[in-house]
């Protein structure tokens, strides 16, 4: 009885493994273009199904893996992750026809489960597909947000807390203790982006609980924003299984995490305007406040828009 129930997972794991060895296989004849151009020269070294997954080590950075295989197979390249095909490009000649004559064939992001959790469902700018509502909210974010005289208004923030980490240095000095410079600028960077979003400072010279919690929370989604799934490269249900349990449950951990922070920035923005009306002085969420509408747009509610656009 003990062997007879392992032959149904036993079967279903070599049909499956079976299944995507071929999919690996026919995938790239089946998406082939139709025109005679050449095609990019490709890493040798692919393993089945895998492909060169196996060249690339958390212990050497990404940009070093990629310059030595430039070096290997010239400045225009590709390898497989899996059953996906990845062109690389490094000569700049290359990069402007691919920014200019072909931008819209390029403008797309590649999709996976958890960029659409991170990104509220491909409503952040970051993540978005190429579409109408990318260029909605591009335009928000260059002619509104990061404009030139949105930026000259806020440019006291910048003074300010550049100010105040030099003074908090001197002092420090004047007292012989050891200065942590990559810590202080971190709080520097993070504090400018903060005010200018919200208004509000979260790194607090004396530090605290609530400090740490939002340097943790945005560390870990700054983490995850870079990391893929290996179910995203591997279509492989048992993959797809371990992500959902271990992976997936701590990226959305993470973004209840932040979603109540930036959900509480956002009502008592809603709150202040209610009570105060419009100000001279407007960060980003008043901005979108001001320039969202109600109804939201293409889908998504203004309170998802503005959450995704922060983050």
């Amino acid at each position: 009885m003990d062997f007879l129930s392992l032959v149904v997972p036993i079967a279903l794991l070599i049909a499956s493994s079976v299944w995507l060895y071929l999919y690996t296989q026919w995938k790239p004849k089946l998406h082939s273009p139709t025109t005679n151009a050449p095609s990019p020269p490709v890493v040798p070294g692919a393993w089945p199904v895998i492909g060169h997954l196996h060249l690339f080590s958390s212990r050497v950075p990404l940009f070093r893996t990629l310059a030595a295989m430039a070096e290997k197979n010239g400045p225009v390249f590709s390898f497989r992750l899996g059953v996906h095909p990845v062109v690389v490009v490094s000569d700049s000649e290359a990069i402007r026809e691919c920014f200019t004559t072909n931008d819209k064939v390029l403008a797309s992001r590649p999709t996976s489960t958890g960029a659409k959790i991170l990104s509220y469902d491909s409503a952040s700018f970051g993540f978005a597909p190429s579409g109408p509502y990318w260029r909605e909210i591009r335009k928000l974010v260059v002619f509104e947000l990061l404009s030139p005289k949105r930026l000259e208004t806020l440019k006291h923030v910048r003074t300010y807390e550049i100010a105040a980490t030099v003074n908090h240095i001197n002092r420090i000095a004047k007292t012989s203790n050891k200065i942590v410079l990559s810590h202080l600028l971190e709080q520097l960077t993070l504090n400018i982006i903060v005010r200018m979003v919200s208004g509000k400072r979260y790194f607090r010279r004396t530090g605290g609980e609530r400090d740490e919690g939002f340097t943790k929370v945005i560390k870990e989604f700054m983490y995850v924003s870079g990391e893929f799934s290996l179910s995203d490269v591997l279509p492989f249900w048992p993959l797809r299984l371990v992500d959902s349990v271990w992976k997936l449950r701590n990226v959305k951990r993470i973004m209840r995490e932040l979603d109540a922070i930036v959900r509480n920035w956002i009502e008592e923005h809603v709150e202040r305007r209610k009570e105060r009306g419009v100000g001279d002085e407007q960060d980003f969420i008043d901005v979108m406040l001001s320039v969202i509408g109600e109804e939201g747009c293409y889908g998504h509610t203004r309170e998802t828009i503005i959450k995704a656009t922060i983050l």
